[in-house]
């Protein structure tokens, strides 16, 4: 039996389908254990008040690991999640999601580092691509989204306003030839007012563009 005031180590098998070996207080698990759940998902870890709390590993059937803090049953604080399907996340959660500052490494070769909340990319981040592209600014909700500059690795740098993951209103595009581009965009297109430089700084060409198209002075 499971003294009360003394911790005691036990094993359980609840009539939900989890087995638990560890310790108890005051007839609840309490300290360190081993939860195996029905769903065949492993708890290693610190636990208090029948709950994950402090430092434990969550195996999942499908072959997904978190190792890092708990607090009531829930991620809160930092951790790593290797997802099943090769990706990485290490940073820190709220309530068990991506809330605060981590960085996700993509099973693709892709990586982003920064801000979350609400378990996406929202804030100051860098976005680096497999291919050598990179953006580095503001996100919303997992788009470029706001003041940020975008670099490719053998073309052009976007600077400026960005909507929906592309240019948007005022920037610069600066190409491989060093010729330069500012003015206004529209779907990451010349749009509006706008001059063309060359590499010199002397203006090809100045006044209205449409979808990248010069239409007149």
């Amino acid at each position: 039996s499971i003294k009360d005031n003394i911790p005691e180590k036990g094993i359980t098998l609840s009539i939900d389908g989890n087995y638990y070996e560890g310790t108890f207080f005051n007839g609840r698990k309490d300290g360190k254990g081993i939860i195996i759940y029905k769903n065949g998902a492993k708890y290693e870890g610190e636990i208090k008040n029948n709950l994950h709390n402090g430092v434990g590993k969550l195996t999942q059937l499908d072959g997904e690991i978190f190792i890092g803090e708990w607090k009531d049953g829930k991620i809160n604080g930092n951790g790593v999640r290797y997802h099943s399907n090769g990706d990485v996340y290490s940073g820190h959660y709220l309530n068990s999601i991506r809330d605060g500052t981590g960085k996700y490494i993509f099973a693709n070769g892709d990586s982003y580092e920064g801000r979350w909340k609400n378990g996406k990319a929202n804030g100051k981040g860098i976005y680096k691509f497999k291919n050598g592209n990179v953006y580095e600014g503001n996100f919303e909700n997992n788009n470029f989204s706001g003041q940020g500059w975008f670099k490719m690795k053998k073309g052009d740098t976007y600077i400026g306003e960005f909507k929906n993951g592309v240019l948007n209103g005022e920037g610069t595009v600066i190409n491989k030839n060093d010729e330069k581009y500012i003015g206004m965009f529209k779907n990451g297109k010349k749009h509006g007012d706008g001059t063309l430089y060359n590499k010199n700084g002397e203006i090809i060409k100045s006044g209205i563009w449409e979808l990248n198209e010069f239409i007149s002075e």
